[in-house]
């Protein structure tokens, strides 16, 4: 089962989720479709570094054409919104996301942020 991103959360194939955004700034919100998760990094960079000071990453890679680059999972540290990211939404500790990311073989992952039909 994959994981699986819808507005305002990150679903993991396990059932767990997490408060999640992607965008506004730079090209807006992660494109819909099907990506692969790579593992997780350590990280000190800025904007990627959780409420208890555990800093990570991991890389998004489209499993379809677009100009889109450098997408990533990650703590949404700083100020709210990612340039296309999903942002793990603050305060949170993320170690539980990270360590499933790290030790999960589900490495697909579905972006599907269209409204929901009634």
């Amino acid at each position: 089962m994959p994981w699986k991103f819808t507005p305002g959360k990150l679903w993991s194939p396990h059932g767990n989720s997490w408060p999640a955004s992607s965008g506004p700034w730079g090209k807006g919100r992660l494109p819909d479709g099907i990506y692969l998760i790579e593992r997780p990094v350590l990280t000190r960079e800025k904007g990627m570094i959780d409420n208890n000071d555990l800093g990570w990453k991991a890389r998004l890679v489209p499993q379809f054409k677009t100009e889109r680059f450098a997408l990533l999972i990650h703590p949404d540290g700083g100020v709210a919104g990612t340039m296309g990211c999903i942002g793990i939404s603050q305060p949170l500790d993320t170690r539980p996301l990270y360590n499933e990311l790290l030790h999960t073989d589900d490495r697909l992952l579905i972006v599907d942020t269209s409204p929901a039909e009634n």
